[in-house]
Parts: structure tokens; sequence; C-alpha cells
């Protein structure tokens, strides 16, 4: 039997210090290959008010950086979010890092849960396309090459220092 552990990125309430639980996170990796856990391995947030991690592969190459036998990967990525090829290259970059110890766990929404997913994802509104699109908040128009143009965003949330926020949590 092999046991891996799952790394939950986050720190109640309020998603304070995320550069230090990305360290403890990186310390457990280390400690978790010098205990004989068969894996680590990461999922992806978006917006959570307690912390995230939208970039697990980045965090994982980190991981792997550290580690030497541990296999290192991803518990889900939501693939909707992602363009195929950039995560496949991602995952070949990771899996060089890691000497072949990467290992790839993908999702399409939310299992048990088709509120949440329909909540958090639409379906991609140019024409003859079949996949989803996250719901951020982001107004995008379809342009007539297939590209997207961001507009501006339908909440009052911004984005400082790559985190969102919503403006009524900023004090001056």
């Amino acid at each position: 039997m092999k046991l891996g552990l799952y790394a939950s990125i986050a720190n109640p309430p309020n998603g304070d210090h995320m550069d230090r639980c990305v360290q403890e996170t990186l310390t457990e990796a280390e400690h978790a290959e010098a205990c004989g856990f068969s894996g680590f391995f990461f999922g992806e947030h978006h917006q959570d008010k307690d912390g995230f991690l939208p970039s697990p592969l980045v965090v994982a190459a980190a991981a792997a950086a550290r580690t030497s036998t541990i296999e290192i990967g991803t518990s889900v990525i939501l693939l909707p979010l992602h363009h195929p090829i950039r995560v496949a290259e991602d995952l070949a970059t990771l899996d060089a890092i890691a000497g072949g110890r990467a290992r790839l766990g993908v999702g399409l929404g939310y299992l048990g849960d088709p509120d949440q997913t329909t909540e958090r994802f639409v379906a991609d509104p140019r024409p003859g396309a079949r996949n989803s699109a996250y719901r951020s908040g982001d107004i995008v128009r379809a342009q007539g090459d297939g590209r997207l143009r961001f507009i501006g965003r339908d909440d009052r949330q911004v984005k400082v220092h790559g985190v969102r926020i919503e403006l009524d949590e900023a004090e001056i």
C-alpha cells in the first residue's frame, strides 16, 4: 500500500501570511519524504477567503526541488481553466525537476456539487466552443479572431500584489 499526503495551503479565516504557509508546506513535503510517504500532492483553488493555491504546479516544482524520492504532483487541476498544451508543458517541466516523480490529477468541476460547478463555471460563449470557462468576475468580449478582450469586472474586487480583495476590505 502506498500513502501520500494532500497539502492544503490555506490560513483561515483570512489567508494571512501565505508566504509562510507555502514555506511550511514545502517543509512538510520534506518531512513526508523522510517519514516514508510515497507522494505529496497539491490542489488548485481560486478566490478562497482563507488562502488559495491558484498555481499548484509552481509549488509542486518547489517541493520537487527540495525532495528526491517522493512522488510530487497535483490532486486536481481544473482543466477547463487551462490550455491543455500549457498544462502538458508545465507538467513536463515539473517532471524534469522531479526526475521522473511528477504525477498529475485533473478535474472538470466540483464533484458532488453541481450547483457550485454551475456557480463557478459558465459555458464558453464563443461560437462552436464546447468548453467551460471559470466564472471569475471578469467581463470579457469575444473578438472576431476568437480571442477574448478584457472589459472590466462585475464585482468590487481588485488585485493587489497578485491577491484579489474586495474594495470594502481595504483600509486606507
